[in-house]
């Protein structure tokens, strides 16, 4: 099934291939050249002219793909899934059966007080160049989102990766949100049920004329889940599940919203460090910086 891989989007060039390239096509036409011989590939200088030469080309730092992802994106498994989204969204004559503002996606992220360094401005020539983080490594914060297709997004499940919850951890976070905690800090059986069970509390799904659909990856304490299952098929909720290893490229909140998400996280721990000097953060702080980027308030001592 290799041949299914499209290699222009998962087998790019690097600078070097270019290089080769180049001076295989000078030695195969007789071009005249001064590249260099040993390593058989064009130089910096003829590089920078390639570049100057075509604006619309970057040097870009790729997304890793797995081979199981980039085998498993295929047409036909796309097709299915939008037949099937199709099928339960409209009727037979094209005639909504569900509401946009009653299609949810759910799926979730890792936050962490170590934040991911920015690009800064620096001397030339200057050897080592430092940005402040709380610690040489950090505990993941699982954050479970929600959001309909309207933009309504339903109050997030914070996952702390801790034996017991700790009541406090939650004092700043957005109204209506909700902790629970695993030893490893990921979703596992147990807790993505009790994020069904307050899905159910705020969206209020047996109220509402039209059934509410959400849409899932396929993660085994989902789709294994018969608890969530029953729960669905008595408070008027259809469940349909992504297709393996297409998330990347079909889950809305992982393609629109959690990039977003990570790079005003990432500021907003920046300027907690650069605000409060001598100061580290820790898993306490989570809930409230979530409560900065939600625009909600957020209480500056804690911070």
């Amino acid at each position: 099934m290799i041949h299914a891989i499209r290699a222009n989007e998962v087998y790019g060039m690097t600078e070097f291939d270019v290089k080769k390239i180049d001076y295989n096509y000078c030695h195969k036409k007789g071009v005249k050249h001064s590249f260099n011989e040993e390593n058989k590939a064009a130089g910096r200088v003829w590089m920078r002219g390639f570049m100057a030469r075509h604006p619309e080309l970057s040097v870009r730092k790729p997304q890793a793909i797995s081979i199981q992802r980039a085998i498993g994106f295929n047409a036909d498994k796309v097709e299915r899934f939008y037949y099937l989204l199709e099928e339960t969204v409209f009727t037979k004559e094209d005639k909504r059966k569900i509401p946009a503002q009653n299609i949810y996606n759910i799926d979730d992220t890792g936050l962490t007080i170590v934040q991911k360094t920015s690009r800064i401005l620096a001397k030339k020539g200057k050897k080592y160049v430092g940005s402040l983080t709380s610690a040489e490594k950090g505990k993941t914060v699982t954050v479970i989102c929600c959001a309909s297709a309207t933009g309504h997004y339903v109050s997030p499940m914070l996952i702390f990766p801790r034996a017991r919850i700790k009541p406090s951890l939650m004092d700043h976070c957005v109204p209506g949100a909700t902790g629970t905690c695993t030893k490893t800090g990921w979703v596992n059986e147990k807790v993505i049920t009790g994020w069904f069970e307050h899905f159910l509390k705020e969206v209020q799904p047996k109220n509402k004329e039209e059934p509410v659909l959400v849409i899932f990856d396929g993660h085994a304490s989902h789709t294994r889940n018969l608890d969530i299952i029953e729960k669905a098929r008595e408070n008027n909720v259809l469940l349909l599940c992504l297709p393996s290893h297409k998330t990347h490229r079909l889950q809305p909140l992982d393609v629109s919203f959690f990039r977003s998400l990570k790079c005003k996280y990432n500021e907003e721990v920046r300027l907690c460090l650069r605000n409060h000097p001598g100061r580290r953060l820790c898993e306490d702080q989570v809930a409230g910086l979530w409560r900065r980027l939600s625009g909600s308030g957020y209480c500056e001592e804690r911070c």
